[in-house]
């Protein structure tokens, strides 16, 4: 996994790292993860992303065989969620737009 850092993008949070073959947009927050919040969070992240190298990006998503796809409607998002329902205070969960690393932007910031 490599981490590449640019001082030209709007957002100073937002990074990408590089691994074989894909591209991951990750976005975190807290609480517990509801359909209203988990949507909110992701347009979040879309919308901080259109100001960056990878706004094209949305346009394609990989799916479970490592497939990349691609979508008119570039809202396909994943959610993960790391604690146990039992829990209620320091909760932990991201969302992700993900991507084939071999096409457009390819990660970087070119």
């Amino acid at each position: 996994e490599e981490v590449v850092e640019n001082d030209n993008l709007n957002n100073q949070s937002l990074h990408a790292q590089r691994w074989n073959g894909w591209c991951a947009a990750v976005r975190k927050f807290g609480g517990f993860a509801t359909k209203a919040n988990v949507v909110e969070e992701a347009q979040s992240l879309k919308t901080s992303l259109l100001a960056t190298p990878w706004a094209d990006s949305l346009n394609s998503t990989m799916n479970k065989d490592g497939k990349c796809l691609h979508n008119e409607d570039p809202t396909i998002f994943q959610v993960a969620q790391y604690n146990s329902p039992f829990e209620n205070q320091t909760r932990f969960n991201e969302v992700w737009f993900v991507w084939d690393s071999s096409i457009e932007s390819n990660c970087s910031f070119a």
